[in-house]
């Protein structure tokens, strides 16, 4: 799978923010790839690590993300030199991208019409759309 985040800052970032460096255990910081680019609003940064499911502590990922607009919550992120990163999911061998952009929701692009159709019949109750 990869663990994708981006991130737009209008201050260059000197290094990659914390989520790797917090919420990967066995992660190799030299297989992280990052891509930057820069436009009128500042700079988005890209960063991509391919790993396994166990190495990412995914549970707490979702718990931040989810606590992001509630201060007096924890586990929050906290990176002064940027906005609040997006997180993807991305699952490779199933084809399928998770994004849980807040408390709220998350959407899931699935590459298999079928993958996609089974997953709607089975958690029908909890799709809006």
């Amino acid at each position: 799978m990869f663990f994708v985040t981006i991130v737009r800052s209008e201050n260059s970032l000197l290094r990659p923010i914390g989520v790797y460096s917090k919420y990967s255990n066995k992660v190799n910081k030299y297989k992280l790839n990052a891509k930057s680019s820069k436009d009128g609003n500042g700079e988005t940064f890209q960063y991509s690590l391919e790993t396994q499911k166990y190495q990412i502590e995914y549970k707490k990922i979702i718990k931040v993300i989810c606590n992001q607009d509630f201060k007096g919550m924890t586990p929050r992120f906290n990176d002064k030199y940027s906005n609040y990163p997006e997180i993807f999911f991305i699952h490779k061998d199933q084809g399928v991208i998770y994004h849980i952009y807040d408390d709220r929701g998350a959407f899931l692009i699935f590459k298999d019409e079928r993958k996609y159709e089974e997953f709607k019949a089975k958690y029908s109750t909890l799709i809006v759309g």
